[in-house]
């Protein structure tokens, strides 16, 4: 009986291992058509918004002319902000998909609620974040801008991740407000936490 199990232990092995190698095979081909259809979401959203906007570039003016909720924004009119549709990111809620487009600027492009903190002589950049935020349903599709302003309790913790927070989920600890704005840069609604 130990003679058949010891001639029996190589083939058992061998085949233990080729069972580990296709679940991890099959689990990399799942992986991969899910990026590809989360590919697939982001490319049809950036040409729903480029029809929508006709591709003409965003600016902070849109956002300067239209300030509520006691907020500020500090930079330049015609600052161009870009839409980097490279990190962004799409999930399913219910019956919806949802895109999420970080905005990005060649300077600083921050909303404020408060007076701005000096480190080091430059103004904190991490104050704000902006993101293109699109809701898709069954032949529906609608946008807005989402702009997530930290409150200074929040981001002197270190367990702060301010890019953690989204349209469904924000951090635990998560104090500030949140602003959204339509495609024109006009003050739809806010909500304050903390």
């Amino acid at each position: 009986m130990n003679q058949s199990y010891s001639l029996l232990k190589p083939y058992l092995l061998a085949l233990s291992v080729l069972f580990s190698i296709s679940i991890f095979m099959y689990s990399c081909k799942k992986d991969q058509s899910t990026l590809e259809a989360e590919d697939k979401v982001i490319a049809e959203t950036q040409n729903w918004f480029n029809v929508q906007t006709d591709g003409l570039p965003i600016t902070a003016a849109i956002f300067t002319k239209n300030i509520q909720s006691g907020t500020t924004v500090h930079t330049s009119s015609n600052q161009n902000l870009v839409l980097d549709w490279i990190n962004a990111k799409s999930y399913k809620d219910v019956n919806r998909t949802i895109v999420e487009v970080p905005m990005v600027a060649d300077g600083v492009f921050i909303f404020n609620t408060e007076a701005l903190n000096k480190k080091n002589d430059k103004v904190e950049k991490h104050k704000s974040i902006t993101r293109l935020l699109v809701s898709k349903t069954t032949g529906y599709t609608e946008a807005c801008f989402m702009t997530i302003i930290f409150g200074n309790d929040y981001l002197i913790h270190s367990d702060a991740r301010p890019e953690n927070n989204t349209y469904l989920k924000q951090e635990n600890n998560f104090e500030g407000i949140i602003l959204y704005h339509n495609l024109k840069g006009e003050y739809i609604a806010s909500k304050r936490f903390g």
